[in-house]
């Protein structure tokens, strides 16, 4: 199940940078596809 999330609105709920979500996602997506059974396949 794909949820849509509206980063803005939550970095406006929390008060926070949206650019420091934005980090923190990609340093949490870095974090959990870095093992090595992760395939990441390229199409054309």
């Amino acid at each position: 199940m794909v949820q849509q999330v509206n980063l803005e609105e939550i970095a406006k709920l929390l008060g926070v940078d949206i650019n420091q979500i934005k980090l923190e996602l990609v340093r949490i997506y870095t974090a959990t596809t870095s093992q090595s059974d992760v395939k990441i396949e390229c199409k054309q």
